[in-house]
């Protein structure tokens, strides 16, 4: 599917809702999916796209913090941008992150949804999920024409 024809069936399914006025919250969501993807359309700076995808994943997702690391030219992954939920960059220095569940999701390609992160079996020795007091987690690969990039 062209993303021409993407945007229509969003754009159709929104005022479908909004018509019947469904202002649900999953309505509201793809609206911003909708400008997530006019925006990345759009833009061809990285780093803009990087700061308007992790500012709206926040705030689907309602999380304190956000980050994004990004694969380097040697194959590491390395911080590349950090947000609070008012959209404050937090810079690497201040921002740590669980390795692990982040490498986890990067090399698996899978997704993770990790509720309960301090009794979690799996994780139990993961002493930075302990320091930094993670209570969820979410993770996600970055993929782009099939090559993972990167970890949101």
């Amino acid at each position: 599917m062209k993303f021409s024809e993407f945007k229509k069936n969003i754009d159709s399914g929104i005022k479908t809702s909004l018509d019947t006025e469904i202002t649900s919250e999953k309505a509201k969501n793809l609206e911003v999916i909708l400008n997530i993807l006019n925006s990345i359309n759009r833009s061809l700076i990285l780093d803009d796209v990087l700061e308007l995808v992790l500012k709206n994943a926040i705030r689907l997702t309602n999380s304190e913090r956000g980050f994004i690391v990004l694969k380097s030219h040697n194959g590491k992954l390395e911080f590349k941008l950090g947000l609070d939920s008012n959209g404050k960059e937090l810079p690497e220095s201040l921002f740590q992150i669980s390795n692990s569940v982040v490498e986890d999701v990067f090399y698996n390609g899978q997704s993770r949804f990790i509720e309960g992160a301090q009794s979690d079996v799996t994780l139990e020795s993961n002493k930075s999920i302990l320091r930094l007091d993670l209570q969820t987690i979410l993770c996600s690969p970055l993929i782009t024409d099939g090559n993972k990039i990167g970890v949101i």
